[in-house]
């Protein structure tokens, strides 16, 4: 969506007008290279997600490169990251690998033009909420975008502009109908009605062309109004909503929904941040559905007690209606903690609950993760 899209307009600077301009300056941050890696072990007592749970320990490595260069006029970013997972099960041995590429360059041309380009490509694989009985979800997926500004950064108004590409392919015998093609185009005007506030008007257009279950080749539209506003230093709220609507090529019915993003960060102390999100949205098929209408409510709340130790609580409840019928309700609880032991090297606690109810008995589980780890960064 937009917001991820051009979020980096936002790390400028300001100017005074759009009549009197001055150069935009990013933020000046450390350049170069970072390098991190993070080894954990856990406990899983259903890490294949089923109703007859299967416990397993699993051991990862999680080795990252990053690189980040800034100047006054331009971001370049670029990392790689890779996460080995070692899986020890009573009846079975496996290893599950996920790599990940990406990169980003943005330009202020003048002060009021601004252009960026960003793309990654992932390889992933994953037991858990398998599409596919027997079968790991594994997918190639690459994407690249390029986003367009014109206008102030204090503007009254903005006009923003979005164009990508993204490609899903399945990389064993299993999820083929789920490999596709999807062009993007996106839009908006962003009004600033106040210093602190301002006015969205959205409108996107995809494109979907699968590989070979053309049955399901169409388009999804959106329009969205939305609006951010800073209620005070402490309270940040951004709410959008409107009408989705995915259109298949032959005869098969279109589905059309209300669709919506919510989000408030509140600080109410220095060092502590709670957040609540909400969002409802039309996701692409899978496990024998054309679509997927999902909801998801979340809360977190993030607190450094001190400078070494910080705490991270959250929770999760999602809805997926399935057009087959199919009807899922997912809760999710999570603790972390963790603690600096020195400067470039901390330890980790954490601790997850999952219970996911369905019309369908066969996608009941519960599973609880007990995980201890160490992270070190250079």
């Amino acid at each position: 969506m937009w917001i991820k899209n051009i979020s980096w307009v936002f790390l400028a600077g300001f100017s005074q007008s759009v009549l009197a301009l001055a150069p935009t300056a990013y933020q000046e941050e450390r350049n170069g290279f970072t390098y991190s890696a993070e080894a954990n072990l856990s406990y899983n007592d259903n890490y294949q997600t089923e109703q007859n749970a299967s416990s397993a320990w699993v051991t990862s490595i999680s080795p990252k490169v990053e690189f980040k260069n800034r100047t006054a006029a331009s971001i370049y970013e670029m990392s790689m990251s890779l996460n080995q997972r070692f899986v020890e099960a009573t009846n079975n041995s496996e290893s599950q690998t996920d790599v990940r590429i990406e990169g980003s360059t943005q330009f202020a041309l003048d002060p009021r033009n601004r252009v960026g380009f960003d793309g990654k490509v992932q390889k992933t694989e994953s037991l858990q909420n398998t599409y596919t009985a027997g079968f790991a979800n594994a997918f190639t997926e690459a994407e690249v975008n390029a986003n367009y500004e014109f206008g102030g950064l204090k503007a009254k108004g903005n006009l923003q502009a979005s164009l990508g590409h993204k490609v899903i392919r399945s990389d064993n015998a299993a999820n083929k109908e789920m490999e596709r093609d999807t062009t993007r185009v996106n839009g908006a005007f962003i009004y600033r009605t106040s210093p602190d506030t301002r006015m969205t008007a959205e409108a996107e257009y995809q494109r979907h062309q699968y590989v070979s279950n053309s049955r399901l080749d169409g388009h999804t539209v959106a329009m969205l109004l939305g609006m951010k506003w800073d209620s005070s230093a402490k309270l940040t709220r951004f709410f959008k909503a409107g009408v989705e609507q995915r259109s298949f090529d032959g005869d098969r019915e279109s589905a059309q929904m209300f669709t919506w993003q919510a989000r408030s960060e509140w600080k109410p102390v220095q060092n502590a941040v709670i957040g609540l999100e909400s969002s409802q949205s039309l996701e692409e098929g899978y496990s024998g559905s054309d679509l997927v209408d999902k909801k998801r409510f979340a809360a977190n709340w993030s607190h450094r007690w001190n400078p070494r130790f910080v705490s991270d609580a959250s929770t999760a409840y999602e809805t997926r209606d399935f057009s087959s019928g199919r009807e899922d309700g997912k809760v999710t609880l999570a603790m972390k903690m963790q603690y600096q032991l020195k400067r470039w090297l901390s330890v980790q606690l954490g601790v997850q609950h999952v219970n996911q109810d369905s019309n369908e008995n066969a996608n009941d589980f519960q599973q609880n993760i007990y995980s201890i780890g160490v992270e070190g960064k250079l």
